[in-house]
């Protein structure tokens, strides 16, 4: 089973953040669930890292209400490229 993204606080606001390029709609698991999500913004964790701030949908069903945001630390398992996925990742 995939694990779900790994939520983290929010960066410093000068922080030095890049754009999505190539990486942009995502799934995101959430609670045991496959998410569509988009990535806004990536920035190196001081850990080195990446975190990203994304928007994902908590109810694919109605997708035009407001999504909900968040800043996750990237996990190719939790957070996984909708252009090469276009259905949600199979579980086991």
């Amino acid at each position: 089973m995939s694990p779900d993204a790994q939520p983290i606080d929010a960066p410093p606001p000068r922080w030095p953040k890049r754009d999505p390029r190539g990486l942009g709609a995502v799934w995101i698991r959430i609670a045991g669930r496959w998410l569509p999500g988009h990535i806004q913004r990536w920035y190196r964790l001081p850990d080195g890292r990446w975190g990203a701030w994304l928007s994902y949908h908590a109810d694919p069903e109605h997708p035009t209400i407001a999504p909900e945001w968040g800043h996750y630390a990237y996990d190719p398992a939790a957070i996984v490229d909708r252009a090469a996925h276009p259905r949600p990742p199979a579980e086991p």
